[in-house]
């Protein structure tokens, strides 16, 4: 086996674990999306106890999701913020491949993680951002541009752009 195959199969057997766990590769996870994008609905003021007790996860996930975000670069640690463009980039660019969609029915998909559903039905702002989140991880390539230019839109009006 080659060094390639070798860190492709640590990956995958990293997002095959519990959602929170660390990442051999330092990589983010399908919990740590589901809280950046709760910290990107609740915007900067949001304490991560408050995205806990929002997503009905512990406050653990919330702090390592926000680390690691920090860590490749889609967190201001500084200012706690999500960083719009380096975020809207790894949407765009890297969803699909990290996350993809698996379809379940007609236009139905499974979510990345199994948090996401209860989330979605407690929070209108979080349930619009996942709507986004799903079309760029397995739309076809005119339903992701219209849902990266729509993501855009929607970070901006939760003043984070």
């Amino acid at each position: 086996m080659d060094a390639g195959t070798g860190l492709f199969e640590s990956v995958l057997r990293d997002m095959q674990s519990s959602p929170a766990a660390p990442t051999r590769s330092g990589g983010v996870t399908a919990r740590d999306l589901l809280v950046l994008l709760k910290s990107a609905a609740a915007g900067p003021d949001a304490s991560a106890a408050e995205l806990a007790r929002g997503l009905e996860i512990p406050a653990a996930d919330v702090s390592l999701g926000l680390e690691r975000g920090r860590r490749v670069g889609l967190v201001d640690a500084a200012k706690r913020r999500i960083q719009t463009e380096e975020f809207l980039e790894f949407c765009e660019h890297g969803l699909r491949f990290v996350f993809p969609a698996e379809v379940i029915g007609p236009g139905r998909v499974l979510p990345f993680d199994p948090a996401v559903p209860r989330a979605a039905a407690t929070d209108a702002r979080l349930k619009e951002l996942f709507k986004h989140v799903d079309a760029l991880r397995g739309g076809e390539r005119r339903a992701r541009s219209t849902a990266l230019r729509e993501l855009r839109e929607l970070l901006r009006e939760y003043r984070l752009a």
